[in-house]
């Protein structure tokens, strides 16, 4: 399956749209992780993601960081939980749709990724990522 830009995505999403959604003490926070984050310091960045939900429980920007780096390390199930918890919190929240697609193919659920990404063209029609992923997925 070909790679996505997922990391990339991740940091310009939370650095621009979290921080606009969060209050300033909140965006300080995930600023902060997300630094950890592209740092490769998951130990660090995962207590600024729990910093921020016990700080605002409702932004689902902490349950999507979470899941990143959940993903990141391998840890498919807890990355799903997360990533489940954050569109709970945000109905349209596309990254967390494309991210939860992303984890079920990796888990080998290949039907419950094709409906998550399915998502999230209902969100954006136009997201190149989850066309090329159901594409992908179908052949």
């Amino acid at each position: 399956m070909k790679k996505i830009k997922g990391i990339s995505l991740f940091i310009i999403f939370v650095l621009f749209s979290g921080i606009a959604q969060a209050g300033l003490f909140d965006g300080m926070i995930l600023q902060k992780a997300n630094k950890y984050y592209q740092e490769g310091k998951y130990n660090e960045a995962m207590i600024e993601y729990q910093n921020l939900r016990d700080a605002s429980p409702e932004n689902p920007m902490s349950y999507y960081g979470m899941g990143s780096i959940w993903y990141a390390v391998g840890n498919y199930e807890m990355a799903l939980n997360r990533f489940q918890i954050a569109i709970q919190l945000e109905p349209k929240f596309l990254l967390a749709y494309l991210w939860a697609g992303n984890t079920y193919w990796k888990i080998g659920k290949k039907d419950k990724a094709i409906q998550y990404w399915k998502e999230c063209l209902k969100i954006d029609p136009k997201n190149e990522s989850a066309k090329s992923n159901i594409k992908e997925a179908q052949r």
